[in-house]
């Protein structure tokens, strides 16, 4: 099993390989970037090509497909469980990814939850921080070492708010990424062993779909 789960999680990194291959490819009758765009995580569908599913295992790999945002597709999944932490995570992370904001009593369902994992307490350090500085407007340096950057406080509040959140995850017992245990939960029901079924697999890992698909990085 760890072959394929290294494998599947591998697409994560050379997704955008695999485009410019489906893009040159013409198997099946028809190319294989029909097929990875036409995939349930990119046009909001249920999943056809996975019929061995059953609905929980449908809700844990895409949600609730009904809903109209990630985020309320991941919110189904979390209310499932509300005392599961990568639940929670998956779901705080798309809400954060789509309103710039943490979820309405965030930390307080962490410290629920769990307690001592400082993965929680960083995001919030990370969020409350979004517009409280921006980077200042140097020259361009030539210098063997560059000049270390200047930083323009523009909201001293959240910049102490967040500072406070930094020293306080600091001083958690532990940290993990809560997302890693979803991510293992969602490879597991993934199949690959027809082309076809491999395809869609590395579709979804790399999808918004998957743990291993959100990210904060279009916050910075």
């Amino acid at each position: 099993i760890f072959p394929t789960i290294l494998l599947l999680v591998s697409a994560v990194i050379w997704a955008d390989g695999l485009h410019t291959i489906f893009n040159s490819g013409n198997f099946f009758g028809g190319s294989l970037s029909d097929w990875f765009y036409a995939y349930p995580a990119f046009d909001n569908e249920e999943a056809p090509d996975f019929p061995h599913l059953t609905a929980e295992q449908r809700l844990l790999l895409f949600g609730d497909t009904s809903q109209s945002t990630q985020a309320g597709k991941i919110k189904a999944l979390w209310d499932s469980a509300p005392d599961n932490p990568a639940y929670f995570a998956a779901y705080a992370s798309e809400f954060i990814n789509e309103n710039k904001r943490l979820p309405p009593d965030f930390l307080n369902t962490a410290r629920r939850i769990d307690p001592d994992n400082s993965w929680f307490t960083y995001v919030a350090a990370g969020v409350t921080a979004i517009d409280a500085v921006e980077k200042g407007k140097g020259k361009p340096s030539r210098a063997p070492i560059p000049k270390t950057p200047e930083w323009v406080v523009l909201d001293e509040t959240r910049l102490n708010e967040s500072l406070s959140l930094f020293r306080q995850a600091s001083r958690q017992p532990f940290y993990h990424d809560p997302l890693g245990d979803l991510l293992k939960q969602q490879v597991r029901l993934l199949r690959n062993k027809t082309p076809r079924e491999l395809v869609f697999s590395l579709g979804y890992i790399a999808s918004p779909s998957s743990a291993a698909g959100t990210s904060f990085s279009h916050l910075g």
